[in-house]
């Protein structure tokens, strides 16, 4: 089996700077429909039912297409399906902006997450194998923290501009941008790559030997996918509540002041990235130890959720706060851990699979937990916060020994 990969670390370098600023704008583009859902529905173009079952629609179709998209990758040119992937977004944003009909809106809207099927494994694949060697652990921390930059700036660009459409026509603009860098640079850099065999540590009739399914089943892996959709669940319900949560519990907060704190909550996971890769990270040989931790050290501010409207909103939005950097930097380790599968060439195809338990955490995430809000209260869906919590540590430990015995194979 023959792999590509830069030698030139200035090259590499260059190649993941560009990575970074394009994955950031799909993001934005990703989250631009949630920016406008608001408008939507105050400008009664969609009721609520009908904004929810389009935001299903595509995380659910986006969840199921990038296991597909992390199998093709790790057969085909991850640099084609991602410029597959930015082109398409780009057709579907404009389609969006030109008409805001509920059906074409949701078929439109589900065609994206389609499209989008490599984008992510694609761009895993190449940081994790095409990179210099030396730039690979670092490319895979950074690209991580593309997501939040991404959700950033797509509440600064839903905030500066004048009517909710724009936010489709500037995505499908920028799209287009994308596409076109990256099948220029991406052709460029590809031709300077080196082609080798696969690492000699893996012998081709062991490698040939495991499948993906019996990799992940006797890794463990399986047990941390759950724990990455529960990370998701709690990380993205989180975000999403906060303002709701804060304005309906304390008077003195309003929704604008509400969607600055939200701002603020997420930047807290980015710094929180930082501090834990130079303190905590770099110290943990087996992930699933360090995820198991950053879920232990939530349980204590998870608990006092359950105190929402009793204590001063200073502190409820610290313990929030926390649990959001923490639950931002246990997701950390899923991007290191998806790079272990890099040696038995199944780096795309993990990718693709965290990513879509990530996905349908947004999907839980988005419609149980409101749900949960709506019907019971807040005390209840606080309580239930705890228990998935919990279930989250369980998960995580139980993985602790198998991976432990793959890292040592």
């Amino acid at each position: 089996m023959k792999r590509k990969y830069l030698e030139n670390e200035r090259l590499s370098l260059f190649l993941f700077l560009t990575i970074w600023i394009l994955y950031t704008t799909i993001y934005m583009t990703k989250n631009c429909y949630s920016a406008a859902m608001a408008d939507l529905v105050n400008e009664q173009v969609l009721t609520k039912s009908q904004t929810g079952a389009i935001n299903a629609a595509f995380y659910l179709i986006y969840a199921i297409f990038q296991v597909v998209g992390g199998i093709a990758v790790d057969r085909f040119s991850p640099g084609k399906i991602v410029f597959i992937g930015f082109l398409g977004a780009a057709a579907c944003n404009a389609v969006v902006y030109y008409n805001q009909n509920y059906t074409v809106m949701l078929i439109a809207w589900s065609m994206n997450a389609v499209v989008q099927f490599g984008v992510w494994p694609g761009i895993f694949k190449i940081i994790s194998s095409q990179l210099a060697p030396v730039h690979r652990k670092k490319g895979v921390f950074y690209i991580s923290l593309a997501n939040s930059f991404g959700l950033i700036v797509s509440y600064i660009c839903a905030a500066l501009v004048s009517r909710w459409q724009s936010n489709f026509s500037i995505s499908a603009i920028s799209l287009f941008v994308a596409s076109v860098i990256w099948i220029i640079m991406y052709q460029y850099v590809e031709k300077k790559m080196v082609t080798v065999d696969v690492e000699k540590s893996v012998k081709r009739e062991q490698k040939s030997s495991v499948s993906f399914f019996k990799l992940i089943l006797f890794s463990g892996a399986i047990l941390l996918m759950i724990s990455n959709l529960i990370q998701s669940v709690i990380n993205c319900g989180l975000k999403a509540l906060t303002p709701v949560m804060l304005m309906e519990s304390y008077e003195s907060i309003s929704p604008s002041l509400a969607n600055s704190l939200n701002i603020l909550l997420i930047g807290g996971g980015v710094i929180a990235s930082f501090v834990a890769r130079k303190y905590v990270l770099n110290r943990f040989e087996n992930e699933a130890i360090c995820m198991s931790l950053f879920y232990a050290l939530c349980v204590p501010f998870v608990v006092l959720f359950v105190f929402v409207g009793k204590i001063p909103a200073v502190i409820l939005f610290i313990a929030l706060t926390l649990v959001v950097s923490l639950m931002t930097v246990g997701s950390l380790t899923v991007f290191y851990m998806t790079a272990r599968f890099a040696k038995y060439g199944y780096d795309g195809t993990a990718s693709g699979v965290f990513n879509a338990m990530a996905a349908l955490g947004i999907v839980v995430a988005n419609f149980v937990f409101t749900r949960l809000a709506d019907s019971f209260g807040w005390a209840v869906t606080n309580y239930v916060w705890i228990g998935t919590t919990m279930f989250g540590l369980i998960a995580t430990a139980a993985a602790i020994p198998l991976w432990r015995k793959m890292l040592k194979d």
